[in-house]
């Protein structure tokens, strides 16, 4: 009877490789079949922004301040939907990569949070806390929020610093976007900053409304045409809410909230000059072109650089997602406190 050789000692290194290689894949088969937290469960990072790292606690504080503002309007059955959530997921991210990158430009420029701002942020949160009847009232919005006091007051701190830092970037005489007084004009014209006044009439709601309005507007431009004053039948005829606030005009830019066919209007005019009748989802306008106001003009462009600067540091931000991101769901939301 033959005898089976024993294994060299040569051999006995790559069996017992082979053994841990087998052990190894059993014990992942059958991590596998057991049951895992859900990622805003457990201690992973969510995401990190250029190293900041996000975990659960703080990407559910985001998440339900998004809930709680569209809950109202649009309602569960809704926003539980797959892509309507992964929508408000996505708005919450970007959410919080604006606060990291925002944060980290104003450490750049000296803007920490000092003792002041902590002070200042501890305020607001007593006042929030003080807006409820019951200490126990307070703990269980703080719950249904799924986050908890420390985290809200990071949230807050953080908005102290990033506020801070906006009054400086928007403060004439302290942001880095100086601008020559004598700039001011000539740079409005290149980044499409202009003022407008217009002679107004809503559109109305009855085919008899819209014709008494249109009949309104022809009038007033066979008025103006005429050789009346675009200011005084301005403030005689035009039904805009605005004119009393602003009686010297409106000044705007591509990214300000004005209508399209307003801007574009204005665009094609010289300064002086006032188109025919325009329609739009507003009403009808004739716009007369003016010379935008000096200090409107130059907070616009000083929003415009510091958007071009954002918008550079946002493309180069380096975003890092959890493998199981994609896990996240509404069910994740809502019922759950904070660990």
């Amino acid at each position: 009877m033959s005898r089976r050789k024993p294994l060299s000692n040569a051999g006995r290194p790559v069996m017992i490789l082979l053994y841990f290689i087998i052990a190894v894949l059993i014990g992942l088969a059958v991590w596998s079949m057991l049951p895992q937290k859900a990622l805003l469960d457990s201690n992973e990072t969510v995401l990190s922004v250029n190293g900041h790292k996000v975990g659960a606690e703080e990407f559910r504080f985001y998440m339900n301040r998004l809930l709680d503002t569209y809950l109202p309007v649009y309602g569960e059955e809704y926003l539980s939907k797959d892509t309507i959530f992964s929508g408000l997921v996505t708005i919450a991210t970007n959410y919080i990569r604006q606060n990291y990158l925002l944060y980290d430009w104003a450490a750049e420029n000296g803007f920490t949070l000092t003792d002041d701002l902590k002070a200042a942020a501890a305020e607001q949160l007593a006042q929030y806390k003080a807006s409820f009847e019951t200490e126990e009232a307070y703990r269980d919005a703080l719950k249904k929020a799924g986050t908890s006091e420390k985290a809200y007051l990071s949230f807050l701190e953080m908005n102290k610093v990033i506020e801070a830092f906006n009054a400086f970037l928007y403060d004439p005489a302290r942001s880095p976007f100086q601008i020559a007084d004598e700039d001011v004009l000539p740079l409005a014209e290149a980044y499409g900053i202009y003022g407008a006044k217009h002679i107004f009439f809503f559109l109305g709601e009855t085919d008899e409304e819209k014709a008494a309005n249109r009949e309104k507007i022809e009038s007033a431009y066979a008025r103006l045409n005429a050789g009346e004053n675009f200011e005084d039948l301005m403030f005689e005829l035009s039904e805009d809410p605005g004119l009393s606030s602003y009686p010297d005009g409106y000044t705007f830019g591509p990214d300000s909230e004005f209508n399209e066919d307003f801007y574009n209007g204005t665009k094609i005019l010289e300064i002086g000059q006032h188109t025919g009748i325009i329609t739009s989802v507003d009403g009808y306008h004739i716009i007369k072109r003016t010379e935008p106001n000096f200090d409107d003009a130059r907070y616009l462009l000083m929003a415009a650089m510091a958007d071009n600067e954002f918008a550079k540091r946002n493309e180069e931000a380096q975003i890092v997602y959890s493998p199981r991101f994609g896990e996240i769901s509404y069910e994740d939301f809502r019922s759950r406190s904070a660990s």
